[in-house]
């Protein structure tokens, strides 16, 4: 059996409650608060948030580099068309996109996929080199505070006991809970402190502009929304 496909297909089927009673009202917001025609989902996996933001002439672009969750937004947009293109390629090198070109660069649930600060790095300036002056790069992102706890609902970050909040790039271990209340588990994921984010983005160039920290029913956040400008 192929696992990586057979994850890609149960990923896609499966209904997160952080992605549309959590991260998706918020995105929106931020969205629906810009000027903009053009936007490049990296890291879009099957295209679940480019279908939510397509439509009234927007150029919309999903880039990844996993085969099998393309295969599936391409199967998608094939059955219920909305002028969304799918292209492969690795983040930290986005050589078939021109300088300057989108108005929005949207990461979400990408960094905490990435296994070195080095590999952040590039994929941040890549993000920055394609976005138009005055663009936004917008982040959806679980928040690194939220590790260890028992109590949360909607996300568990579990680590290693010989790591801590302190420990950039060390694994990680994702649990997202679906609508019929079991967790569907993340096995390779990666913690990377808050610090470390912000300090990036803006060694890139950006300049912040919005932190919104998110919860669906817990007294702490386990998601962050970030929105950062060029």
């Amino acid at each position: 059996m192929d696992y990586t496909l057979e994850f890609s297909k149960k990923y896609h089927e499966e209904e997160l409650l952080e992605k549309d009673q959590v991260l998706l009202p918020v995105l929106k917001e931020v969205l629906s608060k810009r000027v903009w025609k053009s936007l490049v989902d990296l890291g879009c996996g099957s295209g679940y948030y480019a279908r939510r933001f397509a439509g009234k002439g927007k150029e919309i672009l999903g880039i990844d580099k996993n085969t099998n969750q393309l295969s599936i937004a391409r199967k998608i947009e094939e059955e219920h068309p909305l002028g969304i293109k799918y292209q492969k390629s690795n983040l930290s090198n986005l050589r078939a996109i021109p300088s300057n070109h989108f108005d929005i660069t949207f990461l979400n649930y990408v960094l905490i996929e990435i296994p070195n600060e080095e590999e952040i790095r590039n994929v941040c300036n890549e993000a920055y080199r394609i976005l138009k002056s005055k663009g936004a790069l917008i982040i959806g992102q679980v928040h690194p505070h939220h590790i260890n706890k028992n109590e949360g609902t909607a996300q568990k970050r579990l680590l290693n006991k010989e790591d801590s909040y302190f420990s950039n790039g060390c694994p990680a271990v994702s649990k997202a809970l679906l609508r019929n209340g079991r967790y569907l588990t993340f096995e390779q994921d990666y913690h990377y402190t808050l610090e470390f984010i912000l300090t990036t983005l803006g060694a890139s160039g950006f300049k912040l502009r919005t932190l919104r920290e998110l919860a669906l029913n817990e007294g702490f956040p386990t998601h962050m929304v970030i929105v950062e400008e060029k």
